[in-house]
């Protein structure tokens, strides 16, 4: 009976045996994987060098799986984040934001995937919140032909985006500001073609009856046609120096009446150099002042209001 207790006894104690030698080896196995890694990691730096260490570039290595197990000093000016932030998380979890564009970052993470050497330029954000732009290049790095790390270098190119992102603004405002230029001038020519073509038809009317009476009322549309071809010559001329990038705005302070009543006489006696009936209401307050630039309103509205008349005068035509 003793005997089959005591070999029980043995044998709970061989496998209790068995059992902490089996975890102090695996205790040891992973201290030993540790101190390789810790090695293999000091001996990749130790190859970087203080060329690494001291880069303005930022430099990351991460382990097989992403993430971060060094920085260099360049990665902290650039991001704001020590290596005791990012140690043992993702680069992009700390640092990508709101607007940082998902397919860049999907591109990111299929190469990290399949450890494939990737470049990008992507939108950051540094600790504080501000916005920065990176060339990012990423490189696997493996032994043996298994992966064992991955080393990011990190360019900041925000001054150059910022260019590349005015540039493009200044060519868009180009491209308006000749469209606009364009209609205008088309609206221009055409304003032309109406003053020519009744004078067309003056000189017709004159060939035909050359009578005193006539000659002066041929007299009285030709200084209307005459009129409006000055007007539009001037604003051709006006529209040509125009620059919208440097266009000034001369603002003062003005009582609105003044340009209707400067306006309404100008148009009474082109209405009645043309025989049309012209009814004229200002139902503005007197009592208030506007702030702006009251030449470049009346321009605009004399050169509407011309227009008008020019075309009402060629339908009676």
């Amino acid at each position: 009976m003793w005997k089959v207790i005591f070999n029980r006894v043995i044998s709970v104690g061989a496998i209790l045996t068995v059992a902490i030698v089996s975890l102090l080896v695996l205790k040891k196995n992973k201290e030993l994987m540790k101190l390789e890694a810790d090695l293999e990691l000091s001996s990749v730096r130790s190859r970087l060098g203080e060329v690494a260490e001291y880069a303005k570039d930022a430099i990351i290595i991460t382990d097989k799986h992403g993430c971060v197990s060094w920085t260099n000093n360049a990665f902290t000016q650039i991001t704001g984040y020590e290596l005791a932030d990012v140690e043992g998380k993702k680069p992009g979890d700390v640092l990508q934001g709101r607007d940082t564009e998902i397919d860049t970052v999907e591109r990111l993470h299929n190469a990290v995937k399949n450890a494939q050497q990737i470049e990008v330029e992507i939108l950051n954000y540094h600790k504080n919140g501000t916005p920065y732009w990176i060339e990012l290049a990423i490189t696997p790095i493996l032994v043996d032909g298994e992966l064992q790390r991955f080393i990011a270098v990190e360019r900041d190119i925000t001054t150059r985006k910022n260019l590349e992102f005015r540039l493009k603004e200044l060519a868009t405002m180009a491209r308006a500001e000749t469209d606009n230029k364009s209609h205008f001038m088309s609206l221009l020519i055409d304003e032309l073609r109406v003053p020519l073509n009744r004078l067309k038809n003056i000189n017709e009317k004159l060939r035909l009856d050359d009578s005193a009476e006539n000659i002066l009322e041929v007299h009285a549309g030709i200084n209307v046609c005459n009129s409006f071809i000055e007007n539009t010559i001037l604003s051709i001329e006006t529209l040509e120096n125009i620059d919208l990038n440097n266009f000034r705005i001369y603002k003062s302070s003005f009582r609105f009446n003044s340009i209707i009543e400067n306006l309404r006489k100008s148009t009474t006696q082109i209405a009645g150099e043309q025989n049309l009936d012209l009814e004229f209401k200002d139902e503005l307050s007197q009592s208030v002042t506007y702030y702006s630039d009251s030449s470049l309103i009346n321009s605009i509205f004399s050169f509407y209001i011309s227009s008008v008349a020019n075309k009402l005068e060629d339908v009676r035509y």
